[in-house]
């Protein structure tokens, strides 16, 4: 794998940074830029990039042309939200050839897969605990491998990649066995099953004490009683379903006999219906008679006192006018004209004394009338209430009839219906228990499949592991390497180093990384040992898949400026390039380092300064503001 450039694709202008060659050098002084190209790399790659508010802001995509095994391509990745794949392209033309999703999606490749894919490292999965192996998994991924390839500023004195993660130990120690042939695809597939066989073993297991439990605690009888108990009840039951059903076909049968009854009892009561109609109806009539007649004798009477009124005010005369009070026995026109209004006399020539004969004549055919409807009521009430005699004897017969087919019947019906549910009952108790016998069975069954299917996955394990048990041997190679390279360096204090061969971290005179001293750059020097000793042995043997490019961010962080501690920095670049002088273009280092004095030919430089940072066309605030911690650099968003 290889890097060849860089660009920035900015709003101003595109910058492109070539890396060709063995070893290109990223030279400047503090917040320049350096760490924030590595971390666009990464960024390219699919990775979490650090990236800082400038670069956010300035920089749209990134994409650099890359070499994976042998195959030239372009990738191409947008920042912000566009970020969420990464175009891969032919570099002889820019034309798309797929596009790969950052995250792992059923419709769509990861761009993770296809790396690993394009650089013949196999895509598997691991057990999420190697050492307590369950159901629960998690896929080596590039990134993974990529902790392998780039050694961040902030962790290059801390871990030993990122060994002092919890959730990454599993996947960094799988990585690197898969890489050294310690382990192969079919090994790590074997593990992964074995954990999901061992996770449902488990709770197999469990369930099967939780059954047995129960079981011990239900009942005293073994599941032979229980069947036999279960087939007894059973026939019990059904004998009271039979003779309950006898009973009903008797009752049934008596009741049948009655029928002609019943259909009495329901033609009375229609027949009631019909008459509490009538009687309403003729209520009703009687009613709205009696409220004419009524009306009739108001008007009558109303009638008959204006006639009275009228014939003892016809005779007078007015002699005076009342409104004007003027004398009237000149003025009066005619007999017939009104003395006061001059108008029509309506009263002129009536008789007073007639009797009302028509009157009269209304009232008394009402009255007729209302006698009628009155008698009509009488006969309707007394047809309504023989009918309702008549449907109570029919009830009452009906009642007396039903009584005597279903009484002497009764007792024996509550017996066998009580029978019955009591069998039930037992029966639903005893079938949940055989339920679990049941299932007991079925877990026992299941239990003895998983554990043959344990076995045999521990024989292959077994057998893969013995394959590949020469290739422990490598463990050995790589801690003499190891301890050569500490020797060469002159680690301070030491004397000796190795692989630890259960965790394949780097031991200083036996002493964890962990225990190491900070102070001197010990760290930050065994860390870079340690990487080139991997890089050293994957390009003298060809059997690892472990990519020939190391990114080193800060090389020399917390080396000192005495003459002692340069001295220590030149080490590691002479190391390096013995590297490069053996394996030239085989082999790929890109350093991030502040103020190196070697200018020699062997490395290629691409140098920042405050005048001339990473995207030019932002002004830079100046080295006071980035030694004082006022500007955002890549390790000071990595510690916040």
């Amino acid at each position: 794998m290889r890097v060849d450039d860089v660009t920035l694709l900015t709003d101003v202008e595109d910058y492109n940074f070539s890396l060709a060659g063995p070893c290109t050098l990223l030279d400047g002084p503090v917040g320049t830029g350096k760490s924030s190209l590595l971390e666009l790399v990464k960024h390219a790659l699919g990775g979490n990039a650090v990236l800082t508010p400038v670069v956010r802001d300035e920089v749209r995509a990134v994409r650099i042309r890359t070499t994976l095994d042998g195959n030239a391509v372009i990738l191409q990745r947008a920042l912000g939200r566009a970020a969420t794949t990464v175009e891969f392209r032919d570099p002889r033309d820019d034309g798309l050839i797929q596009q790969f999703a950052i995250r792992s999606r059923p419709e769509q490749e990861s761009v993770s897969d296809a790396l690993l894919r394009l650089l013949g490292i196999p895509v598997v999965a691991i057990p999420r605990a190697r050492t307590r192996a369950t159901a629960a998994s998690v896929p080596l991924t590039f990134n993974d491998l990529y902790a392998y390839l780039y050694v961040e500023q902030q962790d290059i004195d801390r871990s030993v990649v990122h060994h002092t993660e919890v959730f990454r130990e599993p996947k960094r120690r799988a990585i690197f066995e898969l890489l050294f042939g310690l382990a192969d695809p079919e090994q790590l597939i074997i593990e992964t099953a074995l954990g999901r066989i061992k996770d449902e073993l488990r709770t197999a297991e469990g369930r099967v004490a939780a059954v047995r439990t129960f079981l011990q605690t239900a009942t005293d009888e073994d599941e032979v009683t229980l069947r036999q108990r279960e087939l007894v009840l059973g026939e019990q039951a059904r004998e009271a379903a039979r003779g309950l059903d006898r009973l009903r076909a008797e009752i049934a049968t008596s009741t049948n006999a009655h029928q002609n009854l019943r259909q009495q009892v329901l033609d009375t009561e229609e027949a009631v219906r019909e008459a509490a109609e009538d009687l309403r109806s003729a209520e009703t009539e009687v009613a709205r008679r009696e409220h004419l007649l009524a009306q009739m004798r108001v008007n009558l009477a109303r009638e008959d006192k204006a006639r009275t009124a009228s014939r003892r005010l016809s005779p007078l005369e007015f002699v005076v006018c009342p409104r004007c009070t003027q004398p009237l026995d000149e003025g009066r026109a005619s007999a017939e004209v009104c003395a006061l209004c001059l108008q029509p006399d309506p009263l002129a020539g009536l008789e007073f004394d007639l009797p009302l004969d028509y009157t009269d004549e209304q009232i008394l055919e009402l009255e007729s009338l209302l006698a009628r409807a009155t008698k009509d009521v009488g006969r309707a009430r007394a047809l309504a209430d023989g009918r309702n005699e008549e449907l109570s004897r029919l009830r009452q017969a009906l009642d007396v009839a039903t009584a005597e087919a279903v009484t002497p019947r009764f007792n024996e019906v509550e017996l066998l219906s009580a029978a019955r549910a009591q069998s039930l009952a037992e029966l639903r108790h005893i079938n949940n228990v055989l339920n679990f016998w049941d299932e007991l069975r079925a877990l026992d069954a299941r239990v003895s499949s998983l554990e043959q299917e344990k076995e045999g996955l521990e024989l292959n394990l077994a057998q893969s592991k013995a394959r590949l048990e020469a290739r422990r041997s490598v463990l050995r190679v790589l801690s003499e390497r190891f301890s050569e390279t500490v020797g060469a360096l002159k680690v301070p204090w030491a004397s000796s180093g190795s692989i630890d061969g259960r965790n394949y971290l780097p031991l200083v005179d036996g002493e964890r990384f962990e225990t190491l001293a900070v102070a001197g750059g010990t760290k930050t020097i065994v860390t870079v040992a340690y990487h080139l000793t991997l890089l050293g042995h994957a390009l003298a043997h060809g059997d690892t898949l472990l990519p020939q490019i190391l990114l080193l961010d800060t090389p020399r962080k917390n080396l000192g400026s005495n003459p002692s501690d340069k001295a220590m920095g030149s080490r590691i670049y002479e190391r390096i390039r013995s590297l490069v002088d053996a394996y030239g273009d085989k082999v790929q280092f890109i350093i991030a380092d502040n103020d190196f004095p070697d200018r020699a030919d062997w490395i290629r430089s691409i140098h920042f300064d405050y005048e001339n940072p990473l995207l030019p066309h932002v002004i830079h605030p100046g080295e006071e503001a980035a030694k004082s911690g006022r500007l955002d650099t890549v390790e000071s968003l990595r510690g916040r």
